[in-house]
Order: structure tokens, then C-alpha cells, then sequence
């Protein structure tokens, strides 16, 4: 079961952060050079220098500090969280165009929540490309910090963030994550189908001409057709809370064709990749496991 799982959350983390730069545009003066570590106001500076071990950190290497603070949860979530709730780290290395993401967890017991095909689903939101990304806490936390250690990584090398939809993308793992848990005792329900079944919905949306014109009612019918083609049965709740986020996702002023193209091959990368990533994680000691769920998220401490 725990190889089972640590293959599925390997592709979750990798596919949330492979669309981020390309739908939104991007800065002429970005940098792809520059390797950066991000890191959670809330930790002190032993947990600091634990977190540098355990996430490998090379120390002959030109990496720019960037702490990740409330104000930065603020501005790409518009979450308020305290700096002490904030732990989680990543080590970001730009990549040429084309290199595509690779993402390792080293420390798959500490950040506890959300799949990582999850992850990987809501990066067609936000629209991440052409990074590599290693992410570890040293100790228990959910682990935003470090998606949002990401987004002002890349916005301090210069490209253009597109701000409804990294809230957006964020709103996307809290409601994917609640689905998933109210089904964890659902036989009708895989979580790996439904990440698929989440980037098949959205590139049916992605693929509606007039957006400004569609309704929760339309949603509704491409996530009950769906849904049927991967067999899985959620309840009308679920189903709402899904249709009312998707509206959102649907509003969203970003490249469809890019998206639409990318979410088409979705599918394919959860089920082909996963057995690729478990194997350098088995090898190194890096397996993904990236929140597996949100659950009473503003009780939890915010990694």
C-alpha cells in the first residue's frame, strides 16, 4: 500500500507544478539561471538548518534565500496565515523550455496532505512549466508553504504570475481534497480516477468557445458525464462544491488553448509517470507524498 501511494502522490506535486509560467505570458527579463530555496517564516534557525539537510541543499551552488511569510500567503492565496503556522520548504531550479517538471518530497511523513496527482491537477490551473522542485518540512504540516514558496520563487526571477489563478488553483486542492475524504470509504470512488477525471472536466470547459456564458448547470453536466465514464459516485454535495469552484476555474483569464492542450495529456502522465518517479524516489529516498487531504483546513497548521 505505502509503494502503492507514494507512486500516486510522486505525480501529484509534478503535474500541479508543470503549467505555471506558460498561459500567462512571460516576463522578457525572467531568468532561467537562477536556483532558488524558499523557506517557512515559522522556522527557527536549528529547524532551518535541518530543513536544508533534509531537503539536500547543495552548498557549492549559487541559490538565492527567499523567506515565505504571511504577507506572501496573502498575496497568492488570500489566506490570511500567521508566520509561525509556516514551515515547508523547496529548493527551485529553473529549467530550460521544454525540460518539463520533476518533483521530489524528501520528507513524505512530515508534509501530510493533499496526493500528489491532486497537486499535479491543479498545476493546469495555475500554469507551471520547465522547473525541477524538492520539498521537505522538518516537521508535521500540510505543505502550502512550499507551493507558495514556488510562486514568489518564480515571480522573483522575473515572470508574470497571474494571481486569480494561483488562488484559484489554491481553492482547487481544498475542494478536490474534501471530495477525497468524504469518499475514502466510497467504493465507487478511486482518487487516482478522479484526478483524471478533473483534468477530462476541465478540458471539456477549456474547450467551451464562450466562457463568459457558461452556468453551473452546464458544469454540472460535464462533471455527471464524466464522472459516469470513470464510474465514480460522489454525492450531490460534492458535486456542488465541485461545480461552484469549476465556475470559478472557468472565469479565469488565462491561454485555454495551452491549458486545454496540456490537460489533455493528463491523464496519460498520472498513469505512465507515476511508476517513473516512485523509481528515482525509491532510489534516493525522495517519495512524494504531498497532502493527502485538507481537512478542516483552518484548523490544521499551514506548512
Amino acid at each position: 500500500m505505502l509503494k502503492k501511494n507514494n507512486k500516486i502522490l510522486a505525480i501529484f506535486l509534478a503535474v500541479f507544478l508543470c503549467l505555471f509560467m506558460m498561459p500567462f505570458g512571460i516576463n522578457a527579463k525572467a531568468s532561467t539561471d537562477q536556483d532558488y530555496f524558499t523557506y517557512g517564516a515559522g522556522l527557527s534557525e536549528a529547524q532551518l538548518s535541518e530543513t536544508e539537510r533534509l531537503i539536500g541543499l547543495p552548498q557549492d551552488q549559487d541559490i538565492k534565500r527567499l523567506v515565505v511569510t504571511s504577507e506572501d500567503f496573502l498575496k497568492y492565496t488570500g489566506m490570511n496565515i500567521q508566520d509561525s503556522s509556516l514551515f515547508s520548504s523547496a529548493y527551485i531550479s529553473r529549467q530550460s523550455a521544454g525540460s518539463g517538471v520533476h518533483v521530489y518530497i524528501n520528507t513524505p511523513d512530515n508534509i501530510t496532505q493533499i496526493k500528489d496527482h491532486q497537486y499535479m491537477n491543479a498545476a493546469l490551473t495555475a500554469g507551471i512549466s520547465d522547473v525541477n522542485i524538492v520539498v521537505g518540512a522538518p516537521i508535521q504540516v500540510t505543505g502550502e508553504t512550499a507551493l507558495v514558496g514556488v510562486y514568489k520563487a518564480l515571480e522573483d526571477a522575473g515572470y508574470t504570475l497571474n494571481k486569480d489563478a494561483t488562488k484559484t488553483a489554491t481553492d482547487e486542492l481544498i475542494v478536490v481534497n474534501e471530495i477525497n475524504q468524504n469518499n475514502s470509504n466510497n467504493a465507487n470512488f478511486d482518487s487516482e480516477d478522479f484526478s483524471k477525471a478533473i483534468a477530462e472536466i476541465k478540458q471539456q470547459i477549456s474547450e467551451i468557445a464562450d466562457k463568459d456564458s457558461i452556468t453551473i448547470e452546464q458544469i454540472t453536466i460535464i462533471i455527471n458525464n464524466v464522472l459516469n465514464e470513470f464510474n465514480i459516485t460522489i454525492s450531490d454535495s460534492d458535486k456542488d462544491a465541485l461545480s461552484q469552484w469549476l465556475l470559478d476555474f472557468s472565469k479565469l483569464d488565462i491561454d485555454w488553448n495551452s491549458i486545454g492542450s496540456q490537460l489533455s495529456s493528463l491523464g496519460k502522465v498520472i498513469s505512465e509517470k507515476a511508476d517513473d518517479i516512485y523509481q528515482w524516489g525509491n532510489e534516493s529516498g525522495f517519495f512524494a507524498k504531498l497532502w493527502e487531504a485538507i481537512k478542516a483546513f483552518f484548523d490544521k497548521i499551514f506548512g
